[in-house]
């Protein structure tokens, strides 16, 4: 049985998907155990730098990412816009703060002010 990604606004069915059989799930968990297994060996400046590309990788590709969460959630593109500005936001404040987190082993939740209007070098600055 197909799966099938529908638009939520106007039922129309945008693209259908092939379920994978077993042997195709049981290969993808296994990279995905095998990656984690490397994943949990790296540093936090490795780390950070991979919230690095995606907080750029998320603000470069916005309005793509926005028409899928809009075709795909039936939300309003400037909320679609604003979800992925967040996520971008929060990717590039845990790269920057996290190494400093870490070392100084803080255990209180991080209060974070994020806007609509972010701009890309306020946060993915090198």
């Amino acid at each position: 049985m197909a799966i099938a990604s529908i638009n939520p606004a106007n039922g129309e069915k945008l693209k259908e998907f092939s379920p994978l059989d077993d042997a195709e799930i049981e290969k993808r968990l296994s990279r995905s155990e095998s990656a984690f297994r490397e994943y949990r060996r790296s540093t936090l400046t490795e780390r950070a730098e991979l919230l690095h590309g995606v907080s750029e990788l998320l603000f470069q590709e916005k309005q793509t990412f926005a028409e899928i969460i809009t075709l795909e959630m039936g939300k309003l593109f400037r909320d679609s816009i604003a979800e992925i500005e967040k996520c971008a936001a929060v990717a590039g404040i845990t790269r920057r703060t996290a190494p400093d987190f870490s070392r100084k082993n803080r255990r209180r939740p991080m209060r974070l002010k994020v806007t609509s209007n972010i701009n890309r070098s306020d946060l993915c600055s090198q």
